[in-house]
C-alpha cells in the first residue's frame, strides 16, 4: 500500500504553493517575484514528467501543467500593475 512517490512529490509542491498563495494574499509583493520563477519550473518540470511511466494519471500532469501555465500567467499580470497607493 502506500502512495506513489510521485504523488507524494505532488502533494509537497501543492504545500508549497499553499503557502506561497498565503503570502500573497497577505500582501507580501515581492513574493511573486520568488512565485513566479517558482510556477515557471513547475511548468516545466510538470510538462517533462506528462509522458513519463507514472502511478500517477497523465491528465493530473496535464491539469497541473495548465494551473501552472495559468499561474505564471496571472502573476505576470499581476506584477506589471503598479502597486497600490496609500494616501
Amino acid at each position: 500500500g502506500g502512495a506513489a512517490p510521485e504523488a507524494i512529490t505532488l502533494v509537497a509542491v501543492g504545500l508549497v504553493y499553499l503557502a506561497i498563495g498565503y503570502g500573497l494574499l497577505r500582501g507580501m509583493r515581492w513574493l511573486a517575484f520568488i512565485a513566479f520563477f517558482v510556477f515557471f519550473i513547475g511548468a516545466i518540470f510538470v510538462m517533462a514528467n506528462i509522458w513519463t511511466l507514472s502511478a500517477v494519471p497523465s491528465w493530473w500532469f496535464a491539469l497541473a501543467t495548465a494551473i501552472n501555465i495559468l499561474a505564471v500567467v496571472g502573476l505576470f499580470a499581476a506584477l506589471w500593475r503598479p502597486a497600490p497607493t496609500t494616501a
